[in-house]
This record gives structure tokens, sequence and C-alpha cells, in this order.
């Protein structure tokens, strides 16, 4: 079965950030609207587990099929009070493709593979985080949480057989977050962020750091860098099933930010 359709994950969360949103910004005296359009060049390093274990790169010969990157939500501006969230939505698509031949036949799962490999992930990861900035100094801080939601598939197949192992990626990962802002100049800011949770054996961690610089009007340049890393443990019918995924890279895009 096919992962669902991107868009039906991001109505969903639209729907609940678009309540949200103005109940905020109908209490704050400014702030901006901001959307974010980009790429991610990640490189993905890691492993999934079914009885056997399978390296991204060494086994499956995984690579990235979908680099986009976007997100868009609300910022309080920094004489507002501190009740007032900065609001956030972000969508990107782990998806990769990787066909490779194999030195030794191997057993994943119930699914033998002979000389040829062929798999993919399809995996939508979609994040949705309330931060509450704090003033120190010139620096602003914000604290709060992140909600992600992991929703698609991984598939592991011998190209030869068309034997397949499918597994469904289906989690949502509440963790806290911690983030701190400087802005030097009014067209320049600088941005650091981490988010992390681990329970019940899954882990979820995000690390950015980036930087911001408004080029003309509500439209700038957005350049930093980011490192994602999952661990998803199910079952299956074969028996246990992890996915273990290291996503790093340097990210981009253009930023549009646009006072209320």
């Amino acid at each position: 079965m096919p992962p669902p359709n991107p868009l039906s994950l991001i109505s969903s969360s639209v729907l609940a950030l678009a309540i949200a949103l103005p109940s905020a910004s109908a209490a704050a005296s400014g702030g901006y609207w901001y959307g974010m359009l980009g790429g991610w060049s990640y490189q993905a390093c890691g492993s999934v587990t079914n009885g056997q274990q399978l390296d991204f790169q060494r086994d499956l010969g995984l690579r990235s099929t979908d680099r986009g990157d976007m997100a868009l939500g609300f910022a309080p501006t920094a004489a507002q009070s501190p009740w007032i969230p900065t609001l956030d939505l972000s969508y990107f698509h782990f998806g990769e493709r990787g066909r490779q031949q194999l030195r030794t036949p191997l057993l994943f799962g119930l699914v033998e593979l002979q000389s040829e490999a062929e798999s993919s992930t399809d995996v939508d990861d979609l994040q949705l985080a309330l931060r509450w900035p704090w003033q120190l100094a010139q620096f602003r801080i914000y604290s709060g949480f992140n909600l992600t939601r992991l929703h698609g598939e991984v598939v592991v197949a011998d190209a030869d057989t068309g034997q397949r192992n499918r597994q469904p990626v289906d989690e949502i990962f509440p963790s806290p977050s911690l983030s701190l802002a400087w802005q030097p100049l009014r067209t320049l800011r600088f941005n650091l962020r981490g988010d992390y949770i681990e329970y019940q054996r899954q882990r979820a961690q995000t690390l950015e750091a980036g930087a911001y610089w408004q080029m003309l009007g509500p439209v700038g340049l957005e350049l930093g860098w980011r490192q994602r890393r999952y661990k998803v443990e199910s079952e299956n019918e074969f028996g246990p099933y992890l996915l273990d995924a290291r996503l790093s890279g340097i990210r981009f895009g253009l930023r549009f930010e646009i006072p209320r």
C-alpha cells in the first residue's frame, strides 16, 4: 500500500494552525507571519533491521529523491508578553530510492535477497512547534515543545523475484524544544535550535543552526545546517523491526516575513 498523500497530512495540521494563529495574533499588537520554501541537501546514514541489519548505503544504496523543505508560522515581537508563542508548521519528505548489488545473499524478515536489493523510503515528517520567547540581554531564548509525526513506509525487495518487505512507519514524538536567536542588525539574524525526546526505545532529535538575511522588502535568504535523527521500533509479521536514521546537511531557502 503506498504512503498517504502528504497534502492530507498537512491539511489537518494547517487547520489546527489556522485556528491557533488568529487567537494568538488577536491578542498581540504586532508580530509577523512568515513562510519558507527551500531545500535540504542532506546525507542519510543509518540502517533498517528485521532479523538482518541492512545499512542504507552499503547494502541498499539509498539516494535522495526529494529535498524539498517548507514552513509557515507566526512570530510575536520582542515587546509582547512572553505568554504569546511563536507558532511554526514545517514539512519535509524523507524520500529515497536504492538498487544495490549484494556480495552475499541476505535474509531480511522472510524475504530472501539473492543478488540485488531494491529499496525505498517514503516517510513524511510533519512538525508543529510552539515556543515562548524570553529576552536575555541582546539574545532571545525560546522554550516550548515540538510535535513531530512520521508517517509512511520503508520497502526492501529482491530485485529479481519481486519479494517485498513493507514496513509502515507511523509515530508521534512530543519533544521539548529550546532555541536561541541573536539579531545584531535589523536585516540579519542568527538562530540555534535543539529538540530531543526518547521514550519506550523510540527517539527523535533535531539540531539546527542558521542565518537569515533580509534582502528586499519581506523577502530574505535563509541558510543553515540541520541534523535529524529517528529511531523507530515496531513489530511486523517477521518479528521486531528497527528504523535508525540520521539525516544531516545544508539547508537553504527563500523566507517571506509579513508584518501584521
